[in-house]
């Protein structure tokens, strides 16, 4: 009696515990790097000890060494149908998180039905794939394969539905946005070269802030946000919190003269919106000329 309830016990056990396969247990941290798009979605670059891509820097020395070759720089952006498929789905996969912040640990993924019928189909594919008797191209089985199980792909079983990863992803997807478009803005440009050098002698920061149109939360200065934008609107929520705004001049690319150039904040045409912003916020926000 004693051994079959220690039998008993153990199925009981198994059935009522979930067992989640993991290599090692990691508590991460976001670093202290914190932007806000043009759109308002919160972004962290991950510092300068982030990934390469998910910071931006990788891509944006290639983009200055393309424009020094006299070339025009691509946009391999493909987000806007990569953002809808994330909210749809509610989940990230773990290769789009690797992707971002280059992290290596598996999620755990608990085997929903949903994670049983996506491993079923990676199994299905490849099983297809090494059919040796059929005369089609990779590419031909791969697009036979999506009519027959759908069009979301080769779905990846491992994934997350935890909400703050999942919203520190799609941050990075609209940052992305923002970053190719803004880059392709010198395609052009009749003077690539000089124009490659000159974005290697900006901060990265700088060029996000002035550049691009992000809006940066200090990490030195508590409760700061600085941005380039004179709609100081957008912070109203932000200063009735005690917040700090700080303004500084945007970085402008004009066709005319084919150039970088700072916004001038002494302009006459500013003069009315600079003489308001100082009126109605006095000492929560400063303009830095």
């Amino acid at each position: 009696i004693k051994n079959n309830l220690k039998k008993y016990s153990k199925e009981l056990y198994n059935k009522r515990n979930i067992k989640l396969e993991y290599d090692k247990y990691i508590r991460y941290y976001l670093p202290n790097a914190f932007f806000i798009t043009p759109d308002g979605f919160l972004y962290n670059s991950g510092g300068e000890d982030g990934h390469k891509e998910g910071n931006f820097n990788y891509p944006y020395q290639k983009i200055c060494e393309t424009l020094k070759m006299n070339r025009k720089v691509s946009n391999p952006y493909l987000g806007d149908n990569e953002i809808e498929l994330v909210e749809h789905r509610g989940f990230i996969t773990e290769g789009q998180l690797k992707g971002y912040m280059n992290l290596i640990y598996r999620i755990m993924t608990i085997d929903t039905p949903e994670v049983i019928k996506a491993k079923q189909r990676r199994k299905t594919y490849f099983e297809y794939n090494d059919d040796k008797n059929s005369n089609k191209t990779y590419d031909e089985k791969y697009l036979d394969f999506l009519k027959i199980n759908g069009m979301d792909g080769l779905l990846e079983d491992k994934r997350t539905y935890q909400k703050n990863i999942v919203n520190a992803y799609l941050g990075y997807l609209h940052a992305e946005k923002y970053f190719y478009n803004g880059m392709t803005k010198f395609n052009e440009s009749n003077q690539k070269t000089y124009i490659g050098e000159l974005l290697k002698s900006y901060d990265m920061s700088d060029i996000m802030v002035q550049f691009l149109g992000f809006h940066k939360i200090e990490s030195s200065l508590n409760k700061t946000i600085t941005t380039s934008t004179l709609n100081i609107e957008l912070f109203e929520e932000y200063i009735k919190k005690g917040w700090n705004i700080h303004i500084i001049p945007k970085l402008i690319y004009d066709k005319y003269q084919d150039n970088l150039v700072y916004q001038n904040l002494n302009s006459y045409f500013l003069k009315d919106k600079i003489e308001e912003i100082e009126h109605n916020y006095e000492d929560k926000v400063k303009i830095l000329k």
